[in-house]
């Protein structure tokens, strides 16, 4: 059985990358990439998310388990970038993600970690929910200035 930091580095050598492109591209540090290849840490939501938004064709459920094939096979890319809101196409696989996380953990552990994975995910939420309110009363500000 492979360990995920193993997966993660078949994810970066199918994808022809060195530890720092693929980290760039995934939004992680390079030093976090290595660590988790070489079994140190454990992955973040951010790099999970970041590699199922980044490369629709990987399959996640082998991504997070090791079942499967690497490729996603089924005929569709259900991940795949929507150009019209990016934004939500990204929540809405943090989510998908998060949820296969928590029905993978048998017991207790690492149910903490997932837990503050989770806050973090809920606070960006908000803040993106405030960033969109304030945009919109300074678009408004801006037409009656007009």
């Amino acid at each position: 059985m492979t360990t995920f930091g193993d997966r993660i580095a078949a994810v970066r050598e199918y994808k022809t990358l060195n530890q720092k492109q693929f980290s760039d591209a995934i939004g992680v540090s390079r030093s976090f990439l290595s660590e988790v290849e070489n079994g140190k840490s454990k992955p973040s939501i951010e790099m999970l998310s970041g590699i199922a938004g980044r490369y629709g064709d990987i399959n996640t459920d082998w991504l997070l388990t090791g079942n499967g094939s690497m490729l996603r096979d089924d005929g569709k890319n259900t991940h795949e970038p929507t150009p019209e809101d990016p934004l939500a196409r990204r929540k809405a696989l943090v989510m998908t993600m998060v949820e296969q996380i928590v029905e993978r953990i048998d017991d207790d552990r690492g149910l903490d970690e997932i837990q503050v994975d989770l806050q973090k995910i809920k606070r960006a939420q908000e803040m993106e929910r405030e960033i969109a309110e304030l945009r919109r009363k300074t678009g408004d500000d801006k037409m009656r200035q007009r």
